[in-house]
């Protein structure tokens, strides 16, 4: 070995240039490279507990792997001036298969087995005992650019997966607000590894900044993982659209993280869908929510879906229309009698509540409160609430109009 002097900012560093090692010592490299592969395979099976965990094929590969980097090592020490290693080289094109399924940590795991074995290896060799120290240090130099290179590798790999992550994710979002098909939701979630029988809520509400829409969703995953959940989001035009796993009390939580990524408008819940393929149902029904709320007066920042299921139904949103007739038409045609039904239609139609209708009933007004009060069991809504008489109301005229329609014996 050689060494030249190097003055920076008034102090000198030593630099060693590394002597070519002999064709010789290559020669004897390459012979034993099989044998090197084979003590390597052994010390990862005892060193490594990842290693034993592997298929048979995967561990042959590795050793394939191992055997080309120790080869590769034999060229590379004819030329010490040229540390530039390229993972790649070592690897070959049409090898990469190899170390799919590896972590970072498992491969540099992997290259620290290995560079013990052959360091061990010079260490005991008997032969050419002054080519030793040279030949250690070519070594050591392989495999730190060797790590760095792998280190590059992974960051790639990691970058163009994080690009393709985000392009599926996009398209996830986009399948479930159009309502696609079944079979493709659960496709895109199965690539982005969701679980699929998950329930979810989707939020629909405005991005609090339209730049850089990778920062938003970005955001939205660090708040949902820092509740210890998970979020998937887009934004589809004007809109943030948010798939959840978030339990429904916290996400009515006005003061709920996740909202912080959202501007200060409207934010908007869907119904919870059992799984990730009911999805598109509970977007349909955050977005025709968030129509008719913008137009009102008085909603809160965050409110679900549910809570305007009558004004849906009179903007014709079919799913409001057809959750009034299964939430309270068919039940009060089912379980209540004539009577009931005659007097909450005309509590629902005159001015002067119970006592009104009592009179033109010509009854008690306890009764009217009795067969109002059998309404609430059977509906779970109470005429005596405003806000849930409004909507007894519209589930009222359309149950009117339904028999209209029909043509048939006035069920309603």
């Amino acid at each position: 070995m050689s060494t030249e002097q190097i003055t920076s900012e008034g102090s000198q560093t030593e630099l060693t240039i590394l002597d070519a090692v002999s064709p010789s010592l290559v020669h004897h490299i390459r012979e034993i490279s099989g044998q090197l592969t084979r003590t390597v395979m052994a010390h990862m099976s005892v060193s490594l507990p990842f290693f034993a965990e592997l298929d048979a094929k995967h561990r042959a590969d590795i050793g394939a792997l191992v055997q080309s980097a120790i080869r590769f090592f034999a060229d590379w020490v004819q030329n010490p001036e040229n540390n530039n290693l390229d993972f790649m080289d070592v690897l070959g094109s049409d090898s990469v298969h190899m170390v799919e399924g590896l972590s970072l940590q498992q491969s540099v795991s992997i290259l620290h087995s290995s560079m013990e074995v052959i360091e061990q290896a010079v260490i005991n060799m008997k032969d050419m005992p002054e080519a030793k120290v040279t030949l250690l240090v070519h070594a050591l130099r392989y495999s730190r650019e060797l790590g760095f290179s792998i280190a590059d590798y992974f960051a790639a790999a990691a970058e163009k997966r994080g690009a393709w992550d985000a392009r599926m994710e996009t398209a996830l979002v986009d399948a479930v607000v159009r309502g696609a098909k079944s079979e493709d939701i659960r496709s895109f979630g199965s690539a982005l590894a969701c679980d699929a029988n998950q329930p979810v809520t989707v939020m629909v509400g405005t991005p609090r900044s339209m730049d850089r829409h990778e920062r938003t969703v970005l955001r939205l995953h660090q708040a949902a993982s820092d509740l210890g959940y998970r979020a998937l989001a887009a934004v589809q035009g004007p809109y943030l659209v948010t798939l959840v796993n978030v339990p429904a009390e916290v996400l009515m939580d006005p003061e709920c993280p996740l909202y912080e990524i959202f501007s200060d408008d409207q934010i908007m819940l869907g119904p919870t869908a059992r799984n990730l393929a009911g999805a598109s149902r509970s977007a349909e029904e955050a977005f025709a929510a968030l129509r008719v709320a913008q137009a009102m007066p008085n909603v809160p920042r965050v409110a679900a879906a549910d809570m305007f299921i009558p004004e849906r139904a009179i903007a014709g949103d079919h799913r409001a229309v057809q959750r009034l007739f299964h939430g309270i038409i068919k039940p009060l045609q089912k379980s209540a009698s004539a009577a009931i039904r005659d007097t909450l239609r005309l509590y629902l139609s005159v001015d002067g509540g119970v006592e009104e209708a009592a009179r033109q009933l010509y009854v008690h007004p306890n009764t009217v409160r009795y067969r109002l009060k059998r309404v609430n069991d059977i509906t779970g809504m109470d005429p005596l609430d405003s806000r849930m008489r409004f909507t007894l109301r519209i589930a009222n005229v359309l149950g009117m109009l339904e028999d209209i329609n029909e043509s048939s014996n006035k069920s309603w």
